[in-house]
């Protein structure tokens, strides 16, 4: 077995063209003013509802859309990272606008008209009912 050690030198460059090098605005992956995100979701299944829990760090209520379109759920949420006043940027790693996407789909067994939102610290909490037809019913023996 040959074993080939990779310069020192070689691995940071391997690394700046991938993260970015520190004297460059930008990684390579990442160009432009702008990023786009999915967000990652926990889902999660009661007796009477759905919730569904997303992190959108640094996002406002104002920066926020939601709404259902043809039995889809959709979330779009939008944050602009600015320089503070009197400050310049030395380095630059991430983007000043990151757009965040996710939609769901939504079947029948949810009462679309009743979905609650809350937005707190962050993270994004959708409560989702479960239509009449989706919850359990007991039938009475006669």
């Amino acid at each position: 077995m040959v074993n080939t050690l990779i310069p020192l030198k070689r691995i940071d460059e391997i690394l700046d063209n991938f993260l970015g090098s520190p004297w460059t605005n930008s990684p390579t992956w990442w160009n432009g003013p702008s990023l786009q995100l999915v967000p990652r979701a926990d889902i999660l299944e009661g007796e009477k509802e759905y919730v569904i829990r997303l992190d959108l760090p640094g996002v406002t209520h104002d920066s926020l859309e939601i709404g259902v379109e043809d039995q889809t759920l959709n979330i779009k949420a939008e944050r602009e990272c600015a320089d503070p006043e009197g400050y310049k940027a030395h380095r630059r790693e991430l983007p000043g606008r990151v757009v965040m996407k996710r939609s769901f789909n939504l079947g029948s067994q949810i009462d679309g008209e009743h979905i609650s939102a809350k937005l707190d610290k962050g993270v994004l909490t959708l409560t989702l009912p479960k239509s009449e037809a989706a919850l359990p019913r007991r039938i009475e023996v006669q």
